[in-house]
């Protein structure tokens, strides 16, 4: 798991700012319902094609994860089910490298262990393949590979645009947070607490030059999750960018996303260097970080995330069930009463199976009343045990103890095939980033971003093998 150069200082030209960030402002448009922005956004996408195939694959990650740029209503079907289908066929119509059908064979086996504990449930396949159809998403890997079939990829070019979308990115929500206050850039990331409406070009959401300073969800910035590992690994970023991606991770405000990225990082900083010195300093640092933040009333959430393991632990002590539940900002209140039903149920090794929240009368059976929320009214607290923003769990109420562990040994058996590649550490960094995150309920290995574990994964075998290592 070595790094694959020497870090080298970032540097892209004007003319790659350009393209990159026109194509951003493009996709701004879209979610801002600004219709000239599809013919340009398209322009763009078919001249990367012919002229930078490198710069064109990171821009289809971006758009099939849709990054907060656009809704799924901007077009009459998902870029992610593009991918899924467009992996499905690249993987059955070529023919690979010996690595590679290996890792395919591994797919079908789990894309056919999934469906058979689907099958326990009493949810028709028909509800269920809705959502069930995120967790097969790993298959997009082939399309980058089919991409690049006819040529050798430049993996140090394709390295750079993650990189310079991921500050583009860290930009854009700089200056929606801190300077238009709003959504404006991003206009489509949810932002906590709610907004009054969705931003259009003609009826924006905004403030700007006030004191309002939202906390923007980070679905804009998930491509930090190869991002982070680029410029651990790779390159030496320039203070100024260093700040930029601060203050877009200020503007985020999301510690369990951001954790998922600083073991991204720690990852990348352990194959070229050691952990130790950096230690004593981090940790200075952070308690530095939550007595400032303490002192500002948790504006930057490291105090508040803090105290909630604080007062859970004081939970668990005094045997405080409903204590308990406020414990991730109200996750366990989600995840509790689901839990018991499914243990009722002795369904706990297999699920409930994929209950769509939008189809929940066709099984009302499950139906059951959360005691938990502080909201009782019939419309917030009569629910299915459907939606827990803790991934790991909500893989276990769709297929159960059973299902967790063969997609945890699938992702792993992926890594033993590749462990041998140039870039393989790129691949176990986010597959653990991507676990992190998910314990707060973003990106996960279920929904439609974790595309970028796919892309990942296509990096690793496009980077070749290490011929130092003997696999």
């Amino acid at each position: 798991m070595n790094a694959p150069h020497e870090r080298i200082d970032f540097h892209a030209s004007a003319a790659e700012w350009g393209w990159s960030i026109a194509w951003l402002l493009s996709l701004a448009m879209i979610g801002l319902q600004f219709y000239p922005g599809y013919p340009i956004a398209f322009f763009i996408l078919a001249d990367r094609f012919f002229r930078c195939r490198e710069e064109f694959t990171v821009q289809l990650f971006i758009l099939a994860t849709v990054s907060g740029m656009y809704t799924e209503a901007a077009f009459p079907f998902k870029w992610c089910d593009v991918m899924l289908l467009g992996g499905a066929v690249a993987a059955a119509a070529f023919r690979y490298s010996r690595d590679v059908m290996r890792i395919l064979a591994a797919t079908a086996a789990f894309i056919v262990a999934v469906i058979i504990i689907a099958m326990t449930s009493d949810e028709p396949m028909t509800v269920q393949i809705r959502l069930m159809r995120y967790y097969f998403l790993v298959i997009a890997f082939t399309v980058p590979l089919i991409l690049f079939r006819k040529r050798r990829p430049d993996i140090d070019l394709i390295m750079r645009y993650v990189v310079l979308y991921s500050i583009a990115l860290a930009a854009f929500y700089f200056i929606d947070g801190f300077i238009l206050c709003g959504d404006v850039l991003v206009p489509c990331t949810p932002t906590a607490g709610g907004t009054p409406h969705n931003s259009v070009w003609n009826d924006l959401f905004w403030a700007p030059f006030t004191t309002y300073f939202p906390r923007k969800w980070p679905a804009g910035l998930f491509i930090w999750t190869i991002g982070a590992w680029i410029a651990a690994t790779r390159y030496r970023l320039q203070p100024k960018w260093w700040l930029v991606i601060l203050a877009g991770a200020i503007a985020c405000r999301t510690m369990t996303f951001l954790a998922g990225i600083a073991v991204v990082s720690l990852i990348g900083l352990s194959s070229r260097t050691s952990l130790r010195r950096y230690i004593l300093p981090g940790i200075v640092a952070f308690i530095a970080l939550y007595y400032i933040d303490s002192s500002t009333g948790s504006f930057m959430r490291v105090a508040s995330t803090v105290d909630q393991f604080v007062d859970a632990r004081e939970a668990i002590r005094d045997n405080d069930v409903t204590a308990i539940a406020d414990f991730g900002s109200g996750r366990m209140a989600q995840a509790i009463p689901k839990f018991l039903l499914l243990y009722e149920q002795q369904r706990v090794l297999t699920g409930f199976g994929f209950i769509h929240p939008s189809q929940s009368a066709l099984n009302t059976s499950l139906l059951y009343q959360n005691e938990f929320y502080h909201d009782q009214s019939a419309e917030n607290s009569l629910e299915m045990p459907t939606v827990v923003e803790v991934t790991q769990l909500q893989t276990i109420l769709q297929i159960g103890v059973i299902g967790l562990i063969i997609q945890s040994a699938f992702f792993l058996v992926i890594y033993y095939f590749i462990r041998s590649y140039r870039l393989s550490s790129l691949y176990i960094a986010v597959i653990a980033g991507v676990s992190v995150s998910g314990l707060g309920g973003f990106i996960g290995f279920i929904f439609p971003a974790s595309l970028w574990v796919a892309f990942a994964l296509s990096i690793t075998l496009l980077g070749g093998k290490d011929q130092s290592v003997q696999p």
